[in-house]
């Protein structure tokens, strides 16, 4: 819900009242699905087809809330501080075929599409393994050049650390945005 009112540039009050709107037409549900968390608004079947979404359909699950929100935070960030920049989230990725789970291939949570560039964002709210941490972020800028992660404190010296290790300072590692959710 904080953010449907960010997206929408309105209060808190003004995105319930869109979310009781759209659950009386049957195109969203929204539920708290974890204990003092925010509720979370997820498209029905019927606002799946009425926005033409050609994604499959998705539940909530606990899991993955926590990243999908912070995901969520990140590209909200992006669109306030780059008005023209694109985003092309991980579902779309793996929609168009441009990268494969399989391979060795990381699938970023995100590219920032920018003047032609695209730059791949990952968010990480938890540690890695130091070499699974390496070689993704070696990938990442093999493909692409450079690439940014968001991540909180822990996580965050982590990732600079490994980032000096390889000697790229084309890796950014930045705090998530201020209001993230599910921290």
């Amino acid at each position: 819900m904080p953010q449907l009112a960010r997206l929408m540039g309105r209060t808190l009050h003004a995105a319930r009242w869109l979310r009781s709107r759209w659950e009386r037409a049957g195109w969203a549900r929204g539920r708290v699905v974890l204990v003092g968390q925010p509720v979370f608004v997820w498209l029905t079947r019927r606002g799946q087809r009425i926005a033409g979404s050609e994604y499959s359909l998705w539940r909530p699950n606990p899991g993955a809330l926590a990243h999908i929100a912070a995901v969520t935070d990140v590209r909200l960030w992006v669109a306030q501080h780059h008005p023209q920049a694109g985003w092309v989230c991980e579902r779309e990725l793996a929609r168009e075929g441009r990268l494969t789970a399989t391979g060795g291939q990381h699938r970023p949570d995100g590219l920032v599409v920018l003047d032609g560039r695209e730059l791949p964002v990952e968010v990480e709210l938890s540690h890695k393994r130091p070499a699974r941490r390496e070689r993704i972020m070696r990938e990442l800028v093999a493909r692409y050049g450079q690439a940014v992660y968001f991540a909180p404190d822990g996580p965050r010296q982590r990732l600079e650390e490994t980032a000096r290790s390889i000697g790229s300072e084309r890796v950014q590692v930045l705090e998530l945005p201020e209001g993230a959710s599910f921290r």
